[in-house]
């Protein structure tokens, strides 16, 4: 019986560490992130960003938001760029993978709304957010905060 108690223990201790949360936050190999406005004349009225493989990258199309068939056409910006940005990808929430692809109203009464693209382990998901605070649950609102500070710093 003594020579059980050492397993038993052992087997215990494996079960509890199985069950520790995953850090959904290093498993992300790309986060596209970006603003977009539909009644809106202008250069910057459509900017998407990618994050991956810690580069930065912009994407130059500037087509409006539109999901997970969105698609991009990103070129590469200085390195010294991404050094001045907010750690987007320590910042997403866990709980947003638990939303339907629409959060709110994006662009609804012409205030814009946010695109969020994440792909982790071969898997894309992706959200279109309201800008309108008032819309959206408090536990995104730093996220959906830190997302316009990078707009508003990158080029």
């Amino acid at each position: 019986m003594k020579a059980l108690t050492p397993l038993c223990f052992l087997a215990v201790l494996m079960a509890l560490s199985s069950c520790a949360k995953e850090d959904l936050s290093t498993s992300i190999d790309t986060l596209i992130f970006g603003h977009f406005y539909g009644e809106c004349s202008g250069e910057r009225c459509i900017e998407t960003y990618k994050l991956e493989s810690d580069k930065l990258y912009e994407d130059v199309l500037d087509r409006y938001a539109g999901g997970d068939h969105q698609n991009f056409g990103f070129q590469q910006l200085p390195d010294n760029l991404k050094k001045n940005l907010p750690d987007l990808v320590s910042m997403l929430p866990d709980q947003i993978y638990q939303q339907p692809s629409t959060i709110g109203m994006p662009d609804a009464g012409d205030w814009g709304g946010i695109y969020v693209q994440v792909r982790k382990q071969g898997v894309t998901h992706w959200w279109l957010i309201d800008k309108a605070e008032a819309n959206l649950p408090d536990w995104l609102l730093p996220f959906k905060q830190n997302i316009e500070a990078a707009i508003e710093i990158l080029p």
